[in-house]
């Protein structure tokens, strides 16, 4: 039995038959899903080949009527705004997340779903109230520049100079070793 297994001079037909059946599909998976990746990263551009980031934004609106004019839904275990008519229509978008109320968060105040952020505010009449929302805002991608100082041996600062990769701090006397580059 041993020797079955140990050495083999050729494959047997079924480990062919399986190769041939395997190795198509992986290289074929791995193709669909690379393309897939590769045209999910083309949706984070702006027209004009800009690399987009998607951010979230915090916003307040104040409410002082006593209806809000809100459709409410939950989505991703936060609550959301479908929908928005009445005096602040134009400010809150569609599934823009609720985050606080008067200050307060709702995790604090205990409220996960939309029933509950109704009961909340119906059991609450006293105007106005002032709602935290968040959204998502998109924008180009941005190169921050960060300083990289160089420590003396008498432990100040020679002059700083921005590079957006490089971040570490290089004692004078290590900066031609390769250890220095390294911030061993």
């Amino acid at each position: 039995m041993m020797i079955l297994f140990w050495y083999r001079p050729q494959m047997s037909r079924l480990e062919l038959i399986m190769m041939c059946m395997y190795y198509p599909f992986a290289l074929t998976w791995a193709y669909m899903k690379i393309k897939q990746i590769r045209g999910y990263n083309e949706t984070l551009k702006d027209d004009d080949g800009t690399e987009m980031v998607t951010m979230m934004e915090d916003y307040d609106v104040t409410f002082t009527g006593a209806k809000l004019g809100l459709d409410l839904a939950d989505k991703n275990g936060a609550v959301t705004v479908a929908s928005a008519k009445g005096e602040n229509a134009g400010t809150i978008g569609a599934f823009d997340r609720i985050t606080a109320l008067n200050g307060t968060t709702l995790a604090s105040l205990g409220i996960k779903t939309h029933n509950a952020l109704a009961a909340y505010i119906g059991s609450h009449p006293e105007r106005p109230l002032v709602m935290t929302l968040m959204r998502e805002v998109r924008g180009p991608k941005s190169v921050v520049a960060v300083p990289v100082a160089t420590v003396t041996e008498g432990g100040g600062l020679e002059e700083a100079v921005p590079v957006s990769e490089e971040t570490a701090m290089v004692i004078s006397e290590e900066r031609g070793s390769i250890f220095g580059m390294l911030g061993i």
